[in-house]
Formats: structure tokens, C-alpha cells, sequence
């Protein structure tokens, strides 16, 4: 316990004495080095999350839009194909009318 406790309470330089103590100017070029990096990575990684964060909004804002065509549509073949319009159109392009209920026969097919 008492070891490890002075291993992580002792400098860097008595637990690596090799490394820091023969090229001390390489290992702070060294950590500057990695310093940079962590910076521009974690810029570059929350522009990346920004961009597709947008790009997601965009594509839920046309997703929305395609939606509501779709309902627009849906409404319209609705439209075009009730009972009123299509006698309608019957009955004016093709003269057709509605037969009087003396002139229709109901045939049984039970009995």
C-alpha cells in the first residue's frame, strides 16, 4: 500500500528518470506537441458535431415537409374519387342518370 501511495504521490521524473533526465527539451516538445493535437482535435470534433447537427434539423425539417405533401395527396385522391364527383362526371360526360326505383330489379339469388 505504502508503495504504491509514493509511486503516485512522486514526481514524474523519479518514476521515469531514463526519459526525462537524458532528453528533458524532447519531452516537453513532446507534451507541447500532444497538447496541440488535444486541442485541435476536440475543435475539430465539435465542428464535426455542429455540421451534423444541422444536417440532422434539415433533414427532420424535410421529412415534416414530405409529411404533410403526402397528407395534401392523400386528401386530394380522397377528393377526386368521392361518390359526388365521380356521378358528377358521369352524368355529364357520359349522360348517364340515376334509374327511377320503379325500374330497378332486385333478384334473389338464395331462393
Amino acid at each position: 500500500m505504502n508503495t504504491a501511495i509514493r509511486a503516485l504521490t512522486a514526481p514524474l521524473h523519479f518514476a521515469f528518470p531514463a526519459f526525462f533526465n537524458t532528453r528533458p527539451k524532447f519531452s516537453i516538445w513532446l507534451l507541447a506537441f500532444l497538447v496541440m493535437l488535444s486541442g485541435f482535435s476536440t475543435v475539430y470534433m465539435s465542428d464535426i458535431n455542429r455540421r451534423m447537427v444541422t444536417a440532422l434539423e434539415d433533414a427532420q425539417t424535410h421529412k415534416l415537409y414530405l409529411e404533410t405533401q403526402w397528407d395534401r395527396l392523400l386528401l386530394e385522391r380522397s377528393t377526386w374519387s368521392s361518390q359526388s364527383r365521380v356521378q358528377e362526371i358521369a352524368s355529364a360526360s357520359f349522360g348517364m342518370i340515376t334509374p327511377d326505383p320503379t325500374s330497378v330489379t332486385t333478384i334473389n339469388l338464395r331462393g
